[in-house]
């Protein structure tokens, strides 16, 4: 059976936020991204733990989920707003777990006074926030290593006031 907790991150939680992301990128993706397209990604991603030697981290925060202590997906957003992931193992996606991330990471933002949140969505990921009251706002492109770029969507949630 599978028991999941959620939780606010910590800096000790970086190398499994890593793996996850990793992993969550190249399982889910694959339907609309090729195998080149999904590489340059995973190569491209600043790895979490780098974002915190460097305090890069300040002012973000990170809403996980886990089993048995093994993090299993995890959601992260700027103060401003800004959802930078949302990342599930492919083995427990569609079962809510990427549903309550959000609306963790929704609900924290909220109280902390955000009045949006936007992100640049891989083309994947579409439904899921629309599902969740998020407005498509247009396509996007994430520039990459070595000149390469993948195709994305902007979106947009406007938070009602607590």
């Amino acid at each position: 059976m599978v028991d999941i907790s959620f939780r606010f991150g910590v800096q000790d939680d970086a190398p499994q936020l890593d793996r996850v992301q990793s992993l969550s990128i190249v399982g889910l993706c694959k339907s609309h991204y090729t195998n080149e397209e999904i590489r340059a990604l995973t190569q491209h991603i600043k790895p979490y733990h780098t974002w915190i030697a460097q305090g890069m981290f300040s002012g973000f925060f990170v809403f996980l989920a886990e089993n048995n202590g093994d993090i299993v997906g995890f959601s992260s957003i700027s103060g401003k707003g800004i959802l930078h992931g949302m990342y599930v193992l492919p083995e427990y996606s569609q079962r809510g777990i990427g549903s309550k991330l959000l609306s963790g990471v929704e609900s924290t933002a909220k109280q902390r006074g955000t009045e949006y949140i936007s992100v640049t969505a891989s083309l994947n990921s579409q439904y899921f926030y629309e599902k969740h009251g998020y407005q498509y706002l247009g396509s996007a492109s994430l520039p990459l290593r070595q000149g390469t770029t993948i195709k994305a969507i902007s979106m947009q949630k406007i938070l009602t006031c607590p």
